[in-house]
């Protein structure tokens, strides 16, 4: 798994950055899925991403500037990468592998490696408006203006519920 060009693709947490990560990780998925001598695939990516946690915490987390609370927060990068997730992963028509890689990040990953957090989001921010839209549209919640990990899970069930109906 090449760390590297996570780390020099994602300075600024944009589009490229995010590809990126996808593109790393999804491909040492699959490569770990292929491979016939490796008995629990899933368990392997595991233990092969903990060099990415601190990557992922650097990027998706910031230390709290809210008087009283310690410790760490989502920061906007995280944001981003949220929506760029439900825009541009969640609810494609795609494999059976990559919901359950989705699933992995999500679940695992980041929840299990505490990056995460509940985030507030402002209907009147373009991203967050967004992301607000498809949770409502997905899960059928109305209130809607926090999203979190969980969240995600959940909108990833429900379209792999959808995508299997078809």
């Amino acid at each position: 798994m090449n760390i590297v060009n996570i780390n020099r693709k994602c300075h600024y947490g944009d589009y490229k950055c995010f590809e990126e990560i996808y593109k790393t990780l999804y491909k040492h998925w699959s490569k770990l899925h292929k491979n016939k001598r490796i008995k629990n695939p899933s368990l392997q990516f595991l233990v092969d991403t903990v060099p990415m946690i601190p990557v992922f915490n650097d990027l998706f987390m910031k230390d709290s500037d809210i008087p009283g609370v310690s410790g760490k927060l989502p920061s906007l990068v995280y944001k981003k990468f949220i929506y760029h997730t439900i825009v541009h992963k969640l609810c494609k028509k795609t494999s059976e592998s990559f919901m359950q890689f989705l699933e992995i990040l999500f679940m695992t990953i980041l929840e299990e490696n505490a990056i995460t957090g509940i985030i507030k989001l402002n209907k009147t921010c373009y991203i967050d408006r967004v992301i607000i839209e498809n949770k409502i549209k997905i899960l059928g919640k109305k209130d809607s203006t926090l999203i979190s990990n969980t969240d995600i899970i959940n909108i990833l069930a429900k379209c792999r519920h959808r995508l299997n109906k078809k």
